[in-house]
Formats: C-alpha cells, structure tokens, sequence
C-alpha cells in the first residue's frame, strides 16, 4: 500500500504534478484577468458574466443528458470502437 506523505515527508510524482498544474492554471487566471480587463476596460464584470452564464447553460444540459441516459463520452466512443468497457466491474446505460 502507498505510504502517506505525512509518514515518510515527500511528496510522489502525481501530488507534484497537480501542484504544478494548479499553479499554471492559477497563474493564468490572474494573466487573462489582466488582459481582459484592459482590452475590455469596463466591460470586463459584463464579459464574465456571459460567460458564466453560458459555462451554466453548458453544464445544466449536459446534466440533462445524462440523466436522460445520453452517455456519450470517452467510455461510450471508446466502447463503440473497441467493443470493450474501461470499467467492466461497473453497469451502467452502455450496457
């Protein structure tokens, strides 16, 4: 079993890896906030607003088609091409 973190005081590749990432990401929020403020001046609370609004639009039709049984996804494209599962041990609307 892995060792935690806090009993042999290093970190492994993954938690190093999401630390990294997740400061890119972080950075570059702050970089393109930068940007968008001064391209947009005072449009910039508007711009992002629109697009929270359509990120939720987005997302809330997504949860609708998955609750209606659409599952088209890497498991659904990867199982029509291969005819296998990733997870076969789990049942789900593929089945």
């Amino acid at each position: 079993m892995a060792r935690d973190v806090r009993e042999t005081g290093a970190l492994g590749l993954w938690p190093v890896t999401a630390i990294g990432i997740g400061g890119m990401v972080g950075g570059g929020i702050f970089a393109v906030l930068g940007l968008a403020t001064e391209l947009a001046a005072g449009g910039t609370p508007a711009a992002f607003a629109l697009a929270g609004g359509v990120a939720l639009l987005s997302s809330s039709l997504w949860i609708l088609a998955a609750m209606a049984g659409f599952a088209l996804s890497v498991e659904w494209i990867y199982r029509r091409a291969t005819g296998r599962t990733l997870r076969p041990h789990l049942k789900g609307p593929l089945e």
